[in-house]
C-alpha cells in the first residue's frame, strides 16, 4: 500500500495482510501512521520552534534530535538586536538570546540597557557641580563611566558673583572674592563666606561738635568697618549750641553759650542744667544803708547770676522814718522823747 503525504507504514507492516489483493479497498489507517508533527518536538535550550513547524513533519512516527534543524530554529542572539535611541547594548550581548529565531522590538530590555543620565556622574568638587539641566541630557553608557566631565559639569561661581547687597547689612568681603562657592550659581548658603556684615553707626565715634544721629543701632556704615570718610554724614550730626535752647522763664542762659554745645542734635530739657542756670536770689543783695530786701527775698531772682545794681528795686525796699509814725505812737508815748499834749 502506497500512504498518503504525511503518513509512513507502520512498523512490522510487512507482517500485515490487506483485505484485498491490491490493497486498493483497504482502509490506509490499517497500513499507515501520521507522521511524527514538529509542533510535538522540544527543541531545547537555545531553540525556538521553526516558522513553519506548525505545518511541518518529522521522519519518523515521532520527532527526534535528527529532526531538530528541520523543526527548530536558534535564538537569535543579542548581538544581532539593534538597540534604539536613547539605549546601548549590554555587554556580552552574544551570551544573551532573544525569545525568537529573530530579536524583536519586545526584545529591547533584555538585550539593552537605558543611558544613564547626568546626576548619575560625580563632578570633580569642590570646583564643579552638575549642570542645571543635567536631569535632561543623556551619557553615552549605562553609568555614565565615559561622559566628559564638560558634557555634565559647569565650573562653580566665584564669590565675586554673588550680590551680597541684596542681603541688608553685608558688603563684599574682598579677601574672599575668589573663593568658589557651592553651585554653578551662589546661594544664601555661600552668604557667610562670600559676605562680611556692615558695621552700626553706634560703633562710629563721631569727631568734636557733633553726636550720632537717632536710631544709630539700626544705621549700617558703607562697609564692613565705619569710616569718618565715609560713614560721617550717615551716622552723626552737629549738635546745636546752648543759646538755641529756650530756659524756662525761671532761669537764665549760661553767659558765653554761643560756644557752649548741647549734648544732643537738638538741645531738649536734658541739656537744661547744662545751657541754663538759676539767677541769684535778692537775699544775696546788698541793698545798703536805709534799705532792706523785701519780704521773701529768697524767691525773688535777680536779672543775672550775681544780684546788681539793676536789680535795686527789684530786690531792695527803702526801710521807714520814725516821723512816719506821727499820731501812730500808742497812749502816754511820743515821738523822739516828748510827750502827747
Amino acid at each position: 500500500m502506497v500512504c498518503p503525504n504525511n503518513y509512513l507504514r507502520v512498523q512490522g507492516a510487512e507482517k500485515l495482510f490487506c483485505a484485498d489483493s491490491g490493497c486498493n479497498r483497504t482502509d490506509y489507517h490499517e497500513c499507515c501512521q501520521v507522521e511524527g508533527h514538529c509542533e510535538t518536538m522540544e527543541c531545547g535550550e537555545g531553540y525556538v520552534p521553526a516558522a513553519e513547524s506548525a505545518v511541518n513533519h518529522c521522519k519518523g512516527f515521532q520527532c527526534g534530535s535528527e529532526d531538530r534543524d528541520f523543526c527548530c530554529s536558534p535564538r537569535a542572539s543579542c548581538d544581532s538586536f539593534r538597540c534604539p535611541a536613547r539605549f546601548v547594548e549590554r555587554p556580552s550581548g552574544d551570551e544573551l538570546f532573544c525569545e525568537s529565531h529573530t530579536c524583536k522590538p519586545e526584545d529591547r530590555d533584555l538585550c539593552c540597557v537605558e543611558i544613564g543620565k547626568c546626576p548619575l556622574f560625580k563632578c570633580p568638587a569642590p570646583f564643579m557641580t552638575l549642570r542645571p539641566d543635567a536631569e535632561e541630557i543623556y551619557c553615552q553608557d549605562q553609568n555614565c563611566s565615559e561622559v566628559s566631565v564638560d558634557t555634565c559639569c559647569v565650573d562653580n561661581n566665584k564669590c565675586a558673583s554673588f550680590d551680597c547687597a541684596s542681603h541688608r547689612g553685608f558688603v563684599h568681603d574682598g579677601e574672599h572674592t575668589d573663593d568658589i562657592c557651592s553651585t554653578y550659581q551662589c546661594y544664601d548658603v555661600d552668604l557667610p563666606f562670600c559676605c562680611k556684615p556692615r558695621q552700626t553707626c553706634n560703633f562710629f565715634t563721631c569727631p568734636t561738635g557733633e553726636v550720632l544721629m537717632a536710631g544709630a543701632n539700626d544705621t549700617l556704615c558703607k562697609g564692613v568697618l565705619c569710616m569718618t570718610e565715609t560713614d560721617d554724614k550717615t551716622c552723626c550730626a552737629k549738635v546745636q549750641n546752648c543759646k538755641t535752647m529756650e530756659c524756662p522763664s525761671t532761669m537764665l542762659h549760661i553767659e558765653n553759650n554761643d560756644d557752649l554745645l548741647c549734648e544732643d542734635i537738638e538741645c531738649k530739657s536734658s541739656n537744661l542744667t547744662r545751657c541754663c542756670g538759676d539767677p541769684a536770689k535778692c537775699s544775696t543783695f546788698d541793698c545798703g544803708e536805709g534799705h532792706v530786701v523785701r519780704n521773701s527775698a529768697d524767691e525773688i531772682g535777680c536779672k543775672g547770676f550775681m544780684c546788681a545794681e539793676v536789680d535795686r528795686e527789684t530786690c531792695c525796699e527803702k526801710k521807714g522814718q520814725c516821723h512816719e509814725l506821727e499820731g501812730m505812737c500808742p497812749a502816754k508815748k511820743v515821738l523822739g522823747g516828748k510827750k502827747n499834749a
